[in-house]
């Protein structure tokens, strides 16, 4: 049956088309588990609750938290399928993850050997690594927010108090997370910045090395002096026999001031690795332990000499041995020149249009191409996304559909969140501003797409005349392609990419914005709510003297509005590219 308004039905019920079937809980949003008809798998379902859905700062905390989980694509974060509004509440659909929440596993005592704790907490390094290159902080990273499945594959949860590193959602002076797992400066209030999640980071590993806390005390006010003012207990550490680097590591982490910590997770990867089982078996039922294991540092040990009884001297190994050799150097061979890493290919032809790669390397940005910005290889849609390929998704997802729209067109009136879900159910995310950048000025930084020269004829822009223009397909004007062969960065259609922005701040230029632009929005503007960066200008822009300008500037845009001249493009992690569907 359909969900009423406001009611919380009896199961089974559905929500759009998830079949719900299985109460899981929740605070401020009901949890389910749920079945997808169309993908034929198991999900969790997420709805805000009505009271809070009525609450501005909670349904814009909701809301930001399905834009930080959508933007996201890794082997170690939970992945985000959909997200949606049913009868005026937010909805976000998760996958169903198997296992237990490192939590539970540490009350049972599941972590029973050194390979079962560096194993995980190298996962999650990875993640939050990941997170910060994305410009997401997370904010309680604590054991019951990272799922472990049978396979010891762990994934981390929850960006219910996540945050934007450029977001204003929560301010100086506000505290969120979980009291013993904050940083000195968060538990101050202070504006958190990623080294937040490298503290608590820090305080996951003792504890999972040591069954304990490193501060303690009888009320949360003892432990919060701990935390600001006393020097961490390593003693345990020590006991444990947990090896020098890690202990070294932890206290790092641990450091009061941020600027003590490290800069980012990538040395703290590069110490877990030396550590790490990733093969190690799944404990089960295991009881809890009283101590932590002993782990010894990693030593190097000199082979025994052959003796006389040693089989060594024995012929027939040598002939064995030297056939392992012919075995390993044969197999290495064949790797190498049938099974090696490929360079990923220039070109991909996905179900929604093709992308092209833009390769690892600097990028010059800015006005003055002045500022260099190092970018991973990505994949970017060759052209913005069109009405055709947006009609599929609409069809998929029981979403109404563009009507009268030339398929070849760019879809535009689509909101912030819209594109988000598009991104999703294509297997694919938006572009960050520095990608969408670089792919639109190449590596040098030009000042066009095509060169340095402006081309009336290369893109669509407002005509000389002053005429009113009009959407152009997608695929015009191919010969001023970008150096990568993507077309359109300049004119045609804005691009909402995933970067955030600011509304304006004086207040007279933000109610003239919110009249002019946006006085049909309900409930009306607001500074607070989240906004977006949108790139490139489109038709009813002026040519030739700004054209420049629309290449490395953005405007600003609330991310629930819609206008008949903004669209998107889509990009993808090169790593991510082989789970795209293909035409």
């Amino acid at each position: 049956m359909e969900v009423a308004a406001g009611l919380k039905p009896e199961l089974p019920f559905r929500i759009g088309k998830y079949d719900c079937r299985k109460d899981l809980g929740g605070n401020m949003a009901d949890v389910y588990l749920a079945w997808d008809p169309i993908a034929s798998r198991p999900v969790v379902v997420k709805i805000l609750r009505p009271v809070d859905a009525q609450n501005d700062s909670v349904r814009t905390r909701f809301i930001q938290e399905a834009q930080l989980a959508c933007r996201c694509s890794h082997p170690n974060v939970i992945t985000t399928y959909d997200v949606g509004d049913f009868n005026g509440r937010p909805y976000i659909v998760m996958e169903w993850l198997g296992g237990e929440s490192l939590r539970s596993i540490m009350n049972r005592g599941g972590l029973r050997t050194p390979g079962h704790i560096f194993t995980v907490a190298l996962q999650v390094a990875r993640a939050l690594g990941y997170l910060h290159t994305r410009g997401i902080i997370h904010r309680d990273v604590k054991p019951g927010n990272v799922h472990v499945d049978d396979e010891w594959q762990a994934k981390l949860l929850d960006f219910g108090v996540a945050r934007r590193d450029s977001s204003d959602l929560t301010q100086a002076g506000q505290i969120v997370g979980t009291l013993a797992y904050m940083g000195p400066e968060q538990m101050q209030g202070e504006k958190p910045t990623s080294s937040v999640d490298i503290y608590a980071f820090g305080v996951m590993l003792f504890e999972m090395l040591t069954n304990r806390l490193p501060y303690a005390g009888e009320t949360d006010q003892e432990l919060a002096v701990s935390i600001l003012y006393k020097p961490p207990d390593l003693s345990p550490l020590n006991e444990q026999g947990v090896p020098a680097s890690i202990v070294a590591l932890i206290q790092r982490c641990l450091a009061k001031k941020p600027d003590d910590r490290y800069p980012n997770f990538q040395p703290v990867v590069d110490t877990l690795k030396a550590f790490a089982a990733v093969d190690a078996a799944p404990a089960t039922n295991a009881p809890l332990p009283q101590a932590a294991p002993v782990i010894a540092e990693p030593v190097t040990r000199d082979l025994p000499r052959p003796t006389a009884s040693n089989p060594a001297r024995n012929p027939w190994s040598l002939i064995v041995a030297l056939l392992v050799v012919l075995f390993l150097i044969v197999g290495a061979s064949v790797w190498w020149f049938v099974l090696r890493p490929h360079a990923p290919a220039p070109l991909i032809h996905t179900a929604t249009g093709d992308m092209v790669l833009v390769p690892a390397g600097g990028a010059r940005l800015g006005e003055t191409a002045s500022t260099v910005r190092q970018v991973p290889a990505f994949y970017i849609d060759k052209t913005e996304v069109s009405n055709a390929a947006w009609a599929r998704f609409c069809a998929q997802t029981h979403r109404p559909s563009p009507l009268d729209a030339s398929p070849d067109l760019p879809v535009v009136n689509v909101s912030f969140n819209d594109v988000v879900a598009f991104a999703s159910w294509a297997h694919k995310r938006l572009p960050t501003a520095a990608e969408w950048e670089k792919a639109a000025r190449g590596a040098t930084g030009q000042r066009f797409p095509w060169g340095d020269a402006f081309r009336p004829d290369a893109a669509n822009l407002l005509a000389a005349s002053g005429q009113p223009g009009h959407l152009e397909p997608v695929g015009s004007h191919s010969a001023a392609a970008s150096p990568f062969g993507a077309l359109n960065f300049l004119g045609n259609a804005w691009e909402w990419v995933a970067t955030p922005a600011s509304a304006p701040r004086d207040d007279a230029e933000f109610a003239r914005y919110a009249q002019q632009y946006f006085g049909n929005l309900t409930p009306p503007l607001s500074r607070d709510e989240p906004w977006y960066q949108i790139r490139g200008g489109s038709y009813a822009d002026p040519p030739a003297d700004q054209a420049a300008r629309l290449v490395w500037d953005f405007v600003s845009f609330p991310a629930r509005a819609r206008q008949n001249d903004v669209g998107f493009r889509c990009a993808a992690d090169v790593s991510d590219a082989a789970s795209i569907p293909r035409k």
